[in-house]
Order: C-alpha cells, then sequence, then structure tokens
C-alpha cells in the first residue's frame, strides 16, 4: 500500500536476456482512484556499458474487434511511446499495463543488472518498479536463422507523411528491420548504390526484385547482383500470390521461363494452400516442383491428417501419396527453401497473429515452424489500412474477406495521430513475432550445438502438430530459459 488510497499490484520481476537481443516485460499496476501518473526515473544498475538502455510504452485498448454476435470489444496492442515528461492515467478499478522493453548490446557482459522505474503523481514518488536482469553469457548474432520477408506498402503510408513518402518508408522499414522482420521492398532500388549497405546488412534475410520492369532492367538487376553471392542468396522474386487455378498456374509457368532468359539461378517464392488437379491430370505440387525454389505452404497445410476429425478446427489438403510435411521435406532434401505463411486464416486452434489471440500464439508460432523445420515466415502486410480509416480506432483490417478477423496484415501503427509525426510505432503482435524469432535463433544455436534430436524433444514438451499444442506461456519462457542455461554452460 502507498498512501492512503494507491492499492498497486507489484511484483519484483526477474528476467533473462541475452546479448544483442531485445526484450519485453508488462508491468501491471492499479489503483483506487483515479491518477494521472508520470515515470519519474529510469535507472539501471550495475551497467558498465551505457548503451544497456529500456525504454516505456503505455497501450491503447482502441484496437477492436466486432465479435459474431455483434458485440464490439477491445484488445490492447499498438504502443505508445513515453519519456520522462509523459504521463499516462490510471482509472480507478482498472489494470493498467506498462510496456517495459529492454534493449541489450552485443558487447554486454554477463551477470546480473537491477532496473528501477519509479513513478510520480507530479508531487511526489508514489511507486518504484524493480526488474532484475540475468545477462547469460553467450549473445545473439546479427544474422537471423528465421528468414522474414512482410508486406509494406507505402501508398497507406501517404496520408501520414509529412514529407517525401519514401523517407517515411525507410522509417518504417528500419522499425521493422530494428525487431528483425524484412520487408518485401528495400527502401531504395536495387540499382540504386544507397541500397547495397541493406542487401549487405547481416539482419536483412531476403528482398524482393520487382519482377514487373521490362526486360533491360531485370537483366541490369541480374548483373548487380549476380556480382555478389550474398545478395543473390537474399534475392527472390515474387510474382504470382496463391495460385488456385490453371490460369494463374500458366502464368507463374510464363514468369519462370522469363527469369530463365532475364536471370538465371533466380529464386521464386509461390504462397499457396492449395493443390488442385490440373487439366492434363497432374497435381499442382508437381508442376510447381519443376520450377519452384521457394516453398511457401499456408501453415494449416502441414495439419497433421491424423488430427481431421479429432481436433477441433483442423483442416488439411491431400497430396498423393504423401503428406503435405513430407513432401516439402523431400523438396528442401534436393536443395530448396520452405517459408510459411498466415494472413487472415487459419483461425483458433492454429496460431496467427490476430489482434485477440494471446501473445503466446504470435510467439510459439515459430517454435513450431523449427519443429516443422520451415526456414522462413511470409507475412503479407504490415500497414494495410485499406478500409480503416484511423487504425488505433478499428483493426478491421479485411473486412471483404472477414467481419471478425482483427488485425490481418497490420503491425505497425502510424505514429502521427498520437502525437509522433513521421514515426512508426510497434505493437504487441510485432513485439511478440520478433520474440518468436528471437525463440527460432535460440533454437538453431542449440540445434547447432547439441543437434536436431535435441531441439525436437524440447519442442515436443509443448507441441504435437500445428493444431494441437500446449497454450501454456510460462511452459514455453521455462523451456527457452532451460535452452539458455544448457548453451551457457557451453560457452563457459
Amino acid at each position: 500500500c502507498f498512501g492512503s488510497c494507491f492499492i498497486f499490484l507489484v511484483s519484483f520481476s526477474f528476467l533473462f536476456v541475452f546479448a544483442n537481443h531485445r526484450e519485453n516485460h508488462i508491468k501491471r499496476v492499479s489503483q483506487s482512484s483515479n491518477l494521472f501518473v508520470f515515470p519519474l526515473s529510469l535507472n539501471l544498475y550495475n551497467v558498465k556499458n551505457k548503451m544497456f538502455t529500456f525504454s516505456l510504452f503505455s497501450h491503447t485498448q482502441k484496437s477492436r474487434k466486432v465479435t459474431k454476435d455483434g458485440k464490439t470489444v477491445t484488445h490492447p496492442d499498438g504502443l505508445i511511446p513515453l519519456g520522462k515528461n509523459d504521463g499516462f492515467s490510471l482509472t480507478a478499478g482498472k489494470t493498467q499495463g506498462l510496456y517495459i522493453r529492454f534493449d541489450v548490446p552485443v558487447k554486454t557482459l554477463a551477470g546480473e543488472r537491477k532496473a528501477v522505474i519509479r513513478l510520480t503523481d507530479g508531487k511526489k514518488e508514489i511507486l518504484s518498479l524493480p526488474i532484475l536482469l540475468h545477462v547469460w553469457n553467450f549473445s545473439y548474432s546479427e544474422a537471423t536463422a528465421c528468414t522474414t520477408a512482410v508486406g509494406l506498402y507505402p501508398e497507406f503510408l501517404e496520408k501520414y507523411a509529412s514529407g517525401p513518402v519514401e523517407n517515411l518508408y525507410k522509417t518504417y522499414y528500419d522499425t521493422m528491420l530494428a525487431n528483425r522482420v524484412c520487408p518485401y521492398t528495400l527502401p531504395y532500388d536495387l540499382l540504386d548504390s544507397r541500397a547495397d549497405a541493406y542487401m549487405n546488412c547481416e539482419r536483412v534475410t531476403g528482398f524482393c526484385v520487382p519482377y514487373d520492369r521490362d526486360d533491360d532492367t531485370i537483366r541490369a538487376y541480374y548483373r548487380k547482383l549476380s556480382s555478389n553471392p550474398v545478395w543473390m542468396d537474399k534475392a527472390y522474386f515474387y510474382p504470382v500470390d496463391e495460385p488456385t487455378n490453371p490460369e494463374l498456374m500458366q502464368k507463374l509457368k510464363d514468369a519462370c521461363k522469363r527469369l530463365e532468359r532475364l536471370f538465371p539461378g533466380y529464386q521464386i517464392v509461390v504462397p499457396y494452400f492449395t493443390n488442385i488437379t490440373l487439366p492434363d491430370g497432374r497435381e499442382q505440387m508437381d508442376v510447381m516442383a519443376e520450377d519452384v525454389n521457394i516453398w511457401c505452404p499456408k501453415m494449416f497445410l502441414y495439419t497433421d491428417p491424423a488430427d481431421l476429425g479429432r481436433v477441433e478446427g483442423a483442416e488439411a489438403v491431400p497430396v498423393k501419396d504423401s503428406t503435405m510435411a513430407e513432401r516439402l521435406r523431400l523438396e528442401q532434401a534436393g536443395g530448396d527453401k520452405v517459408w510459411w505463411y498466415v494472413c487472415w486464416e487459419p483461425s483458433y486452434p492454429y496460431a496467427n497473429l490476430f489482434t485477440d489471440m494471446q501473445g503466446f500464439f504470435h510467439r510459439f508460432l515459430f517454435w513450431q515452424q523449427k519443429m516443422e523445420k520451415v526456414d522462413g515466415f511470409l507475412y503479407w502486410g504490415a500497414d494495410y489500412w485499406k478500409y480503416v480509416e484511423n487504425p488505433w480506432e478499428s483493426m478491421e483490417t479485411v473486412p471483404d474477406l472477414s467481419k471478425t478477423v482483427s488485425g490481418d496484415g497490420s503491425l505497425l501503427y502510424p505514429g502521427a495521430p498520437v502525437g509522433f509525426p513521421d514515426a512508426a510505432l510497434s505493437s504487441f503482435r510485432l513485439e511478440a513475432v520478433r520474440d518468436g524469432i528471437e525463440d527460432f535463433e535460440l533454437l538453431s544455436m542449440a540445434e547447432k550445438a547439441f543437434g536436431r534430436e535435441y531441439v525436437q524433444n524440447k519442442i515436443a514438451k509443448m507441441y504435437r502438430s500445428v493444431c494441437e499444442y500446449t497454450h501454456d506461456g510460462r511452459a514455453m519462457m521455462e523451456l527457452r530459459r532451460s535452452v539458455a542455461e544448457d548453451l551457457e554452460k557451453t560457452a563457459e
């Protein structure tokens, strides 16, 4: 109890972090009367590297969803930065989350760190929020084991840009990259020398080469990119999305023939969720195998057929003489890459990135990805605001597809409506995605150190299939801790 009328529900927190890592934590506070409070100070103790910092955020409850019974419910998602002079409201009887982000640089020494966040009502200190951090004795690399490819569209940024939209696009791109997520398109044309720094950046796992350019431009792209094997390995084309009929399959075939002529050694990614039978009797998978070298099934295609009829909501697509997972592993064994994707579907029991899903699902999606030996994650949009006037007021982004899905195709928020012009603001979901990508990195490090079976056995403690797994964030964090402890022993 602090004073006569304030009751804050606070506990001492113990976090485990890595060098070259961004960690998040939520402190929940509540009190018995309305109050407007300010962060009085942000103190870190036992810190030898001054770059070790943390930031505070409040969150909005306005990203709403209309449920099937017509009720409107809200979910916290967008994160608003709090400076030392920025306050936030605490409403009597309600709990408010204070979101804390820790940035741990590469050269941070292992050991214990204590953070204390002090709150004031404007006149006196009313609360001290203690956090203890344990820094492991190994570091994440700049390169990320999980390839990412996420849509970012300048046309939806224009209304929030005070200057050229290209500048704001770069801000959004850099914000995503800081969270280990790579948009499809670089901030600069590939022939622009300014693009070279991004293509050389270890955090950039890939970039899309524009297919809709004329032949001479495609050839020019090839001449430049083929001069650097790293650039060629990151470059991919994405000319056809979700081929579901013979016409789109022919379009894919034509695109590959063109690229064979203009861009030898091309990589092409094709998101798909069907396995249609073509007029000549062949399955879609067999035809795609002739040209596709980055497979990208919708995540539910990894459903174990044994789950059909046993797990409510499970769905699958048949493949001749095999399962989709088995077929894709054969393609991987032949040298192809495999990514997967989610969009406005699948829904529960599958993991996805909807605002009304717990953060556990957003994060555990990448544990599932590791278990299924999937190399990368594709997501179609981070700023798809075509149908929303203000993303802070509504996340009903795809009403043309679903009236109940919330947040599909949007992981960022514009800064301008909340007093941060020309800023890209994060969300709970983007932070959870980054956490999942860094968990994927940790599991990849463990796989390299201890073998594939070690990682499978760890994940199997929570996971049976993409639609049947333990929904327990605490259990996931304990598994993460046990993997880190094992890795720490090898680094001693």
